[in-house]
């Protein structure tokens, strides 16, 4: 029952994924799914409807924020200036130049430039040890306001995904996030957005509100092609789209079909329905580095604004219910795995096992 009961949520986060960005922000990451941000945007304020929980899940005032009791470390100096937005979800990268014709007058492709850091990640440490149990079903993190929700089956608590700060409790499962909250999964990524305010001057946590809050729609899917040994990030909407061979580590799926898909772009044939994929890997100029055998696997480069950058390359990836962390290099880096993980934020995630939660810090 977990199980379907996560595969259904997946589901509705590659849905809702394709919801929300802009080009102010900046991140990079492979998000559980084949969905780009839209940035078309209907916004409207409305008024604080969300109920007072505690971090034990009980009716009344947030609980204060826990300490931290972990073990931390210094960031390597070896870092990559990464500034992509955050409509660059799947492709995990950055496109060069426009859909050209080349010097014999055919139709090129665009190149799409990966975004991961360079340096591939070699271990992890714990940062921050959470003192209370919790049952953590799934852990999502929203990398703008940096903050990550985790659903226990009928409570989602909200807490720093940084330093591990406890923030509020909803009711329900608010785990698909967007712009600055989270929509509940039975609003599929439209609805009611339970929106996070932090102090402009302190940057402290200040309230939480519910505000309409939609979005158009439009989509963004990496495929490995074994026909050509190639990755392609194909993104558009409705009207139509346009497809990328991409250059550099993504995070993709592999195609099972016989479906040259760039032959048939470029001759104005190309049908995504002839498309069909197996599971999730990473790739690196059509080198298989992860192989295809994960339900999903996600990736965040936060640093824009004030967050804090990823300088390490690392990727969660999940597979019959447990997650766990690679290098770009394809190293597993947790072999045993856990019950739940959240994405990277920076160069930090959340885990849990058994009740017992951390968040952990790559290096």
């Amino acid at each position: 029952m977990k199980k379907l009961i996560a595969i259904l949520i997946l589901s509705a986060l590659i849905i809702s994924l394709a919801a929300c960005g802009g080009d102010s922000l900046g991140a990079s990451s492979g998000i559980s799914g084949d969905t780009n941000e839209s940035e078309k945007t209907n916004e409207s304020n409305g008024t604080n409807e969300s109920s007072e929980i505690n971090e034990s899940g009980e009716a009344g005032a947030d609980d204060s924020s826990e300490s931290s009791d972990g073990d931390s470390y210094e960031s390597s100096d070896d870092t990559q200036d990464n500034d992509s937005s955050i409509g660059d979800d799947i492709s995990q990268g950055d496109s060069e130049n426009s859909d050209v014709s080349g010097d014999d007058g055919e139709k090129t492709l665009e190149i799409l430039k990966s975004r991961f850091p360079e340096k591939d990640a070699v271990g992890y440490k714990t940062f921050y040890t959470k003192e209370s149990a919790l049952n953590a079903w799934r852990c999502y993190t929203n990398p703008t306001y940096e903050i990550t929700a985790i659903f226990d089956g009928s409570v989602t608590r909200f807490f720093d995904a940084i330093d591990g700060d406890y923030f509020h409790a909803e009711h329900g499962e608010w785990t698909i996030y967007c712009c600055n909250g989270f929509y509940n999964v039975e609003d599929k990524g439209e609805g009611m957005l339970l929106s996070f305010h932090f102090d402009k001057e302190t940057g402290d946590f200040d309230h939480v509100e519910k505000v309409y809050h939609g979005h158009g729609t439009g989509f963004e899917y990496n495929y490995y092609s074994p026909i050509t040994m190639k990755t392609y990030s194909y993104t558009g909407d409705e009207q139509g789209g346009v497809l990328y061979e991409c250059e550099g580590l993504f995070i993709c799926r592999n195609m099972t079909s016989s479906y040259d898909l760039a032959d048939a772009y470029l001759n104005g044939e190309f049908d995504i329905s002839k498309i069909q994929t197996s599971k999730f890997g990473l790739t690196k100029d059509g080198q298989i580095v992860i192989p295809f055998e994960y339900d999903n696997m996600a990736f965040f480069s936060s640093n824009w604004y004030e967050n804090m950058p990823s300088d390490v390359g690392v990727v969660v990836a999940e597979k019959d219910g447990r997650f766990y962390y690679f290098s770009t290099n394809g190293t597993n880096l947790t072999p045993d795995g856990f019950d739940c993980g959240s994405e990277p934020c920076g160069d930090r995630a959340w885990v849990f096992e058994d009740g017992h939660g951390r968040i952990i810090r790559f290096y």
